[in-house]
């Protein structure tokens, strides 16, 4: 892969850290990915809670449609030999069917034809992502012809931590406080704006407001304590403050974060 694909994704995880939104465009992820990869077929894959191995998965929201070629994904890709491999083992590194031993035998061979079928894929790629415990999150990546090679699955590996970085941002986002009844994560950004506080920094705020250090701040985002002393620094300056005590009372005062 080039560094200009490398790039392409880098201003993707930038787009949407700086964006006000509070869900994830979890289909610009996919084709952006899919594009870069070279991969036709492409579905993401969230499952909330592990069943038992050979219970089916209910269709998550994500990929849920009338469409009859997504209902079949909903119904088969637990079955998947790379999907069973990651809910058995904990394992996150970016996997394809040919390093998983070319293949292995799905438990369902009926789930693996209606599969393929839907898929319209002869080589698969699978990038997971993070979760909450007992769940999985991935984006299964499928293309004809080549199969998926060693530079491939290097890629996918170095561009891992960005879409982590973004799922983990997200996340808290979806969980911004909202200064008044009745407003969302999306007022609370549009307020923090006015103030000049990008996306990043107004999830920081939140946290610090829960009397975290910027290490441990560094640690649930995803990013470097230097990352993290630097949003600090932004959102001081922006704010006007000069400690945690008098940013979060003054952040506050001014609506952007609830009163005790």
């Amino acid at each position: 892969m080039s560094a200009r694909d490398y790039q392409r994704m880098l201003d993707l995880t930038v787009a949407v850290l700086n964006s006000r939104q509070s869900t994830l465009p979890w289909p610009l992820v996919r084709e952006e990915l899919g594009d870069v990869l070279d991969s036709h077929a492409k579905v993401l894959f969230a499952s909330r809670d592990w069943p038992e191995p050979d219970t089916p998965v209910p269709c998550p929201p994500s990929t849920a449609a009338v469409d009859v070629r997504m209902r079949t994904l909903d119904e088969t890709l637990h079955k998947h030999p790379l999907v069973r491999h990651y809910r058995r083992t904990g394992d996150r590194s970016p996997l394809t069917d040919r390093e998983f031993g070319g293949g292995r035998p799905w438990p369902d061979a009926a789930a693996q034809s209606a599969f393929e079928r839907a898929f319209a894929a002869d080589h698969h790629l699978a990038l997971p992502l993070p979760a909450p415990a007992g769940a999985t999150h991935l984006i299964m990546l499928g293309r004809s012809g080549e199969s998926y090679g060693d530079r491939d699955v290097e890629f996918a590996g170095r561009i891992q931590p960005l879409l982590a970085a973004v799922v983990e941002h997200m996340t808290h986002a979806r969980r911004l406080p909202a200064a008044s009844w009745g407003e969302g994560p999306e007022d609370t950004l549009d307020r923090a704006a006015e103030y000049g506080l990008t996306p990043r920094e107004t999830v920081v705020l939140t946290l610090l407001a829960q009397s975290l250090t910027a290490d441990t701040i560094g640690r649930r985002l995803g990013i470097s304590p230097r990352t993290a002393h630097k949003h600090l620094e932004n959102v001081y300056r922006k704010l006007g403050t000069g400690d945690r005590l008098a940013t979060v009372l003054h952040a506050r005062e001014v609506g952007l974060l609830p009163g005790r």
